[in-house]
């Protein structure tokens, strides 16, 4: 009897600069964590992109054959929506405390607090956490 593998996506915040196309790579740069548990960004190639999810003006899900890209377009800005790291699984009517991830200066993180929590929805692997002045993606390390 053959076993059945389990097919498990990782998932990477990534920055891009076009919007993705079905059946096509896409170059972006991603958050990696090194061997040396540094985060730093690193530009990749995906493998052909299978499916894509737009769920903000300027913020995508990208999913190639292997791994899930939670992707923000640097070209279209947006004030209202952030991507963030949080270490632990948010909570309605709390605070988070993150690292805000600057697209424009790689490797550019800054620790803060949200204000409090009002919505929170799970999307695959990660977090849309709003707040009263900021939308945040987060994603959980």
């Amino acid at each position: 009897m053959a076993r059945k593998e389990k097919i498990f996506r990782e998932t990477y915040m990534a920055f891009g600069f076009d919007v993705p196309i079905i059946g096509e790579c896409y170059e972006c740069q991603i958050l990696d964590n090194h061997k040396s548990n540094s985060l730093k960004m690193s530009k990749v190639k995906t493998s052909q992109v299978e499916d894509i999810k737009k769920i903000y003006n300027n913020v995508y899900v990208i999913k190639d054959r292997h791994y899930y890209y939670i992707t923000k377009m640097v070209f279209i800005p947006d004030q209202d929506v952030r991507f963030v790291l949080i270490g632990e699984k948010p909570k309605i009517f709390s605070r988070i405390y993150f690292y805000y991830i600057d697209p424009i200066i790689p490797g550019n993180f800054s620790v803060d607090t949200s204000n409090i929590i009002i919505g929170i929805k799970t999307y695959k692997h990660f977090y849309i956490v709003k707040t009263m002045n900021y939308t945040y993606i987060c994603l959980l390390i």
